[in-house]
């Protein structure tokens, strides 16, 4: 195994979406670049009005590995839309108001490394079909934690293989023109892609998420009908809902209050 094999398994490349939260994106790059494992940090810049900004404002740890990635558009798919190479297997999509500990980010990297045809993630969501209404319904957080169930996992903060994002491209343009005409759920068409060709369900890791705050797309009135609408548009065009339900919730052992021995 070549050296650049073995530095492209141990490392993980990450995505990070951002839109005119300049501060919250140089908190975010300054935090999650002290984790050793971070090979590169692609900044997915969109905004078509104002320039990213220089590299001075990180922090010096944070410089070389941060690459800003111009797009033409402002579309959320840029977000699934590399400019630069990958030259690793993992990559991590996350947005640019959340941060981990460095911890926490490792265990679902590991997790990751041990089923990598799926996505794993520390923000799960449930998606269910209501059968009187014939339509899905995109559930909040209390209701999946609630119910202790979840068929898919945010890319606001989600490892998955890098060939998705090549699968993903080849979503049909109807998908992707309605995504850029909602200005929402690029995050359920990816958790689609990745259920249909792995056949498996999410994995949910434990991991404290911190929220820098702002306003966001899911801050809306309308957010849980419009991702609703979109999972129903989505499923007209497949022709199926892949998505596959888990009950399941890694947590790593250390965290565990006992240990139960064996005899």
């Amino acid at each position: 195994e070549s050296v650049d094999n073995f530095e492209a398994e141990r490392q993980f490349t990450v995505r990070m979406n951002t839109f005119r939260r300049n501060h919250d994106l140089k908190v975010s790059v300054d935090s999650i670049a002290q984790c050793g494992a971070v090979a590169q940090i692609q900044i997915v810049w969109s905004d078509q009005s104002n320039p990213p900004p220089d590299l001075s404002i990180f922090a010096p740890h944070s410089r070389g590995l941060v690459r800003f990635e111009r797009h033409a558009t402002d579309s959320l798919n840029n977000r699934f839309k590399p400019l630069t190479m990958i030259t690793t297997e993992a990559v991590f999509s996350v947005d640019d108001d959340v941060l981990f500990s460095c911890d926490d980010l490792m265990f679902a990297f590991e997790t990751w490394t041990m089923s990598k045809d799926t996505m794993v993630g520390f923000v799960p969501r449930l998606v269910t079909y209501e059968s009187l209404l014939n339509r899905h319904e995109y559930k909040s957080w209390w209701f999946t934690w609630w119910n202790g169930a979840y068929n898919l996992v945010l890319t606001k903060a989600a490892f998955f293989h890098r060939k998705y994002l090549a699968y993903y491209s080849m979503l049909s343009d109807e998908i992707l023109m309605h995504i850029n005409n909602h200005r929402n759920c690029e995050d359920i068409a990816m958790s689609m892609v990745v259920a249909k060709y792995s056949k498996s369900p999410p994995i949910w890791v434990s991991g404290k998420v911190k929220e820098l705050g702002g306003v966001g797309i899911s801050s809306g009135s309308d957010h849980t009908k419009t991702r609703s609408q979109c999972i129903d548009h989505f499923n007209s065009v497949l022709g199926e809902n892949p998505l596959v339900l888990s009950r399941h919730k890694y947590i790593p052992a250390k965290k565990m209050w006992f240990w139960t021995m064996g005899t």
